[in-house]
């Protein structure tokens, strides 16, 4: 057969979206456990009978549902300030960092992935050990316009790459490329 692909291809990645979808994903993973645990360390202070002691002036049953509310908002925004400080120290430029390293290319034979999180990665990737290619997109992905390519492989590791653009094109290009390099 006759390969009508370069030796060595880079396949763009789209960084800006990419980088917006991490930090939005990093912000809620951050964030949202403490929030959630002050809401209801809030909602249950509320519901105290110290609490419910405080006259507002309103009926008993209104005073009751306006503490309530009140003391689980406190409880959200005093977990929600605790934890987006570290979320802005470490999480945040996590994610600028990796949207601006990940690359991903074929070079001969191999699919190469190459990425800097907290580590370096530099993963080269034979076509054979590659069984399955698949077009990922949640509704968070969806919001910002980006797809996800993952790969599984003879070994049932699944490789994720982030942010591929014209990810369906780039799919059905790799499987061929990978069905006339095999």
């Amino acid at each position: 057969m006759n390969d009508p692909y370069p030796t060595t291809l880079r396949i763009e990645i789209d960084r800006p979206r990419l980088k917006s979808y991490l930090k939005t994903v990093g912000l809620l993973e951050w964030t949202a456990p403490l929030s959630l645990l002050g809401i209801i360390l809030g909602a249950s202070l509320g519901l105290t009978p110290k609490a419910q002691a405080i006259a507002l002036n309103l009926p008993p049953i209104l005073n009751s549902v306006v503490i309530f509310l009140a003391a689980t908002a406190i409880g959200f925004a005093a977990g929600f300030l605790i934890t987006f400080v570290p979320y802005l120290i470490f999480r945040y430029p996590l994610a600028a960092r990796f949207a601006e390293s990940l690359e991903l290319s074929v070079e001969g034979a191999f699919l190469r992935l190459r990425a800097h999180n907290s580590a370096w990665t530099d993963r080269k990737l034979h076509f054979r050990a590659i069984v399955d290619y698949e077009v990922v997109q949640n509704s968070l992905m969806r919001k910002f316009g980006i797809h996800c390519l993952e790969m599984t492989t003879t070994g049932g590791y699944r490789l994720v790459v982030l942010g591929v653009k014209d990810c369906f094109t780039v799919r059905d290009m790799l499987s061929e490329i990978d069905s006339l390099r095999e």
